[in-house]
């Protein structure tokens, strides 16, 4: 004996029905349970005490021996004797926190076949707190000041020019530097030297191939085109013990640099 489509579908939401109530009934009681005996859950605590950190939330931990190493985030890293699970003792600790303030005022104009173009300024200033050494001290990557400026222009149909300058002042030596005859000397404050502005201008032209299938763009660029030296920090370098002297090492970053070549777009 066949079944209708109609009785198939009322039996379904029916035991779909039945199946939710007794979902219901089984969430209630777990609920009541919980409520009327919350001692049960007792035995799976253990009484005592966890040391309180005023900074940071723990990112990760690493048990070695009856240690924790616990990080921080903000708040740096701490140290926790757990020889004694119910009485953890915080035995040590890196405190590095800090803070990042800045502002940043936007500038931008759009047309279709005009001039197109952007200017942005950025003033930021970050400082690090090492609880350890005392010290208060630029951040490694505190750059005060950037400057950037955006511009383009269609001048006919298929050729466009374009132009970029950036600048930014420099950022901290990360160390203990300072200026001394002849070079670099070890300093009392940590990240006091700063390195020379980054600054840079590139220039390009696009001029486009219109295909029904394809579209070829050639483009002539240069990059660095007043070719200013930018120099950043490398590494620390050799330390002469008998003068007092330490020599970082740095890196130059690209000269002026043609270049040219084609896009083709299928």
């Amino acid at each position: 004996m066949k079944t209708s489509p109609q009785l198939q579908l009322t039996r379904a939401l029916r035991l779909r029905g039945m199946l939710l109530a007794v979902l219901a009934v089984c969430f209630a009681a777990r609920l009541a349970a919980t409520h009327a005996a919350p001692l049960s859950l007792q035995p799976l605590l253990l009484p005592g005490k966890w040391p309180i950190w005023p900074r940071g939330y723990a990112q990760d931990v690493k048990i070695v021996g009856n240690y924790a190493y616990v990080a921080l985030d903000i708040g740096g890293l701490a140290v926790i004797d757990v020889s004694h699970p119910t009485n953890c003792v915080q035995v040590g600790g890196y405190d590095t926190s800090g803070y990042a303030r800045g502002v940043e005022i936007f500038l931008q104009r759009r047309t279709a076949n005009g001039f197109t173009g952007w200017i942005s300024y950025a003033y930021a200033r970050t400082r690090v707190h090492d609880g350890a050494l005392g010290l208060n001290f630029p951040s490694d990557y505190d750059q005060r000041h950037t400057f950037n400026i955006y511009a383009s222009r269609r001048l006919r149909p298929t050729v466009n020019l374009s132009g970029r300058f950036t600048y930014g002042s420099g950022m901290p030596l990360p160390g203990f530097y300072r200026i001394a005859p002849g070079g670099y000397a070890i300093s009392a404050n940590r990240n006091e030297l700063r390195a020379n502005v980054y600054q840079r201008t590139d220039l390009r032209i696009n001029k486009a191939y219109v295909h029904p299938k394809y579209t070829a763009t050639l483009f002539g660029e240069i990059v660095n085109l007043t070719d200013h030296t930018n120099r950043d920090f490398d590494s620390p370098g050799p330390y002469d013990v008998n003068t007092g002297r330490t020599y970082p090492a740095f890196f130059t970053m690209f000269p002026i640099l043609p270049s040219v070549g084609m896009v083709i777009e299928f």
